[in-house]
């Protein structure tokens, strides 16, 4: 008989004492609904490419990810939205893109960037043939990057206009590896450009990136199965080297599964009708379950 520690815990097995070498172990606690075993599927589906695909169906002219434009004078304007369908429209572009300039299912392709739509884009993308995202905090340094870089065998790196010269600095010890990279926002310094070409490496705008795409579309998608790498997530290196952990689709799954359950069991009910403000860096598990839960349900 399970021994319930308060509403919505339970344990599932006794506490070890210390034995063959082996130290003492705490009980197993869990939440209640997953002590026959955790949930694994959203609607049936256990990939965050068949979840998002699910979602535009559903919701194909619901607003979808959003933005705040900023003006010249630092003024915040209102918010703009992508729906569903032209999320899907932009990630096809992108992936069309990223398969023109030789990403390949399995290869990695990372982002260091502050929070933002492309970023999501990106992921998207990536979902589409089944490539690996590799998110970096946008506080880390240049040693921390490069040692990612390297470590994780980036291909192509996703990178905000005021992280360029940073990457730029980390280039020549990554040259021959990373084929490019793709940068976020607008009026972007030349030299930074010519900085990162200069190693043999493409550089294109965002908007010169969707261009490729158009231009080259993606001739099949390669979904990924639930096995299959989503992402690396590294830690931000504030104890040492980062630590990176291979996150698979059916894991992301899985957690968004829990969350919604768990997020029920307290009552509060999320739906289409509600909005998440990112704010949590998207190099975080956290940010990108909670984003990702909001995608799969059309809010």
């Amino acid at each position: 008989m399970l021994r319930h520690i308060g509403p919505v815990t339970v344990e599932v097995e006794p506490a070890r004492g210390a034995r063959d070498g082996k130290p003492s172990q705490s009980p197993v606690y869990r939440n209640k609904n997953g002590a026959d075993g955790l949930p694994t599927t959203v609607r049936g589906l256990t990939t965050m490419y068949d979840l998002f695909n699910d979602a535009v169906k559903t919701f194909g002219d619901r607003k979808c990810l959003g933005w705040r434009p900023i003006d010249a004078d630092g003024v915040a304007k209102e918010y703009k939205f992508y729906t569903y369908k032209e999320t899907d429209d932009l990630s096809k572009s992108l992936a069309g893109a990223l398969t023109h300039e030789g990403v390949h299912p399995g290869a990695k392709v990372g982002v260091w960037s502050v929070n933002c739509v492309e970023w999501m884009l990106t992921i998207r993308a990536c979902d589409k043939i089944n490539a690996t995202i590799v998110p970096m905090y946008d506080s880390l340094g240049e040693t921390a990057i490069e040692y990612i870089t390297k470590h994780s065998e980036l291909e192509v790196a996703v990178v905000h206009r005021d992280k360029l010269a940073q990457f730029a600095k980390i280039c020549p010890a990554i040259k021959g590896s990373v084929r490019g990279v793709v940068c976020i926002g607008s009026n972007i310094k030349q030299d930074d450009i010519e900085a990162v070409k200069k190693h043999g490496m493409f550089v294109y705008t965002w908007d010169e990136f969707l261009a490729v795409g158009t231009e080259n579309p993606l001739a099949k998608e390669t979904p990924p199965s639930p096995d299959d790498d989503a992402c690396i997530m590294y830690t931000s290196g504030t104890t040492g080297t980062p630590k990176g952990v291979i996150i698979s689709h059916r894991a992301i799954v899985s957690g968004i599964a829990g969350a919604i359950d768990m997020i029920e069991q307290t009552k509060i009910y999320v739906s289409e009708k509600d909005r998440v403000l990112s704010y949590m860096p998207l190099a975080h598990i956290f940010d990108r379950l909670i984003e990702d839960l909001a995608l799969a349900i059309g809010a």
